[in-house]
């Protein structure tokens, strides 16, 4: 975690393409498509397994506009692509974030590598970009903008394609929070913070582990230099050791 200073909007992440998305903690997504299907979700008890007949093409009016519920039901939206051939459902262009949001981020390189990135304390906004058609499956949401009898229930499915000439669609976090949790292709490992550096004032190297305790996010050894005092000696960091700075002055993040 860190806490973003300076007196204007910084980007922090690079744009990521993504094989799967979920969303959390949101307030609104919104988009424009050309073209839009539902599907029953009754008929189905995995998602990946919707067969072709089971969409049905509806009318809607554009833009459409999905918001969260009551936030104690965890209202949340996954989004993949409709094509399963298709390692790429979609790219989260770059986040640009205001002085005082406090950044979460956690990326695992496995095989099937994944990342986690939670906003808090101001204003957030995401944008994705997507240029093909993607299925998006909701709980606990509302739509404006559509109106169908498959629509009354906890849970629905959507088909979704949006025009290249607006590909874009928009999520509004809730309030001053915005979770967003991403399954990258498995072909890439891309640099994930702007190259432009990023002014913090607190770094924090832990997080919540699988039972509820805190433990070190570090996984490997690290250390800290003073590039601007030659003569101080390197600080070498173990691996799994809790490394917490605050109240820093100046010092920027710089690559990950």
């Amino acid at each position: 975690m860190f806490s973003v200073s300076g007196e204007e909007p910084v980007d922090v992440l690079n744009s990521l393409d993504f094989r799967s998305i979920a969303i959390q903690k949101f307030d609104h997504f919104e988009a424009s498509p050309d073209s839009i299907a539902i599907a029953d979700t009754q008929e189905f008890a995995v998602r990946k397994d919707i067969p072709d007949r089971s969409w049905r093409r509806i009318s809607a009016v554009s833009p459409i506009d999905i918001t969260g519920q009551d936030p104690g039901l965890l209202p949340s939206i996954a989004i993949e692509s409709s094509r399963q051939e298709i390692e790429s459902a979609g790219t989260l262009d770059r986040v640009w974030v205001r002085p005082g949001t406090e950044v979460t981020l956690e990326k695992t390189n496995t095989q099937m590598p994944a990342l986690s990135l939670k906003l808090d304390g101001q204003p957030a906004i995401a944008v994705l970009s997507f240029p093909n058609s993607f299925n998006l499956f909701g709980d606990h949401a509302s739509i404006g903008g559509i109106s169908d009898r498959l629509l009354g229930g906890e849970s629905f499915a959507l088909r979704i394609h949006l025009p290249s000439s607006r590909p874009e669609a928009e999520v509004t976090g809730k309030g001053p929070l915005l979770a967003l949790f991403l399954n990258l292709p498995t072909r890439e490992h891309p640099r994930v913070f702007s190259r432009n550096g990023i002014p913090v004032t607190a770094i924090d190297f832990t997080q919540q582990g699988p039972q509820g305790n805190v433990e070190s996010s570090l996984i490997g050894t690290g250390e800290i230099v003073f590039p601007d005092y030659p003569k101080m000696q390197r600080i070498e960091i173990p691996a799994r050791q809790f490394v917490v700075l605050q109240n820093i002055l100046r010092i920027m993040i710089l690559a990950f």
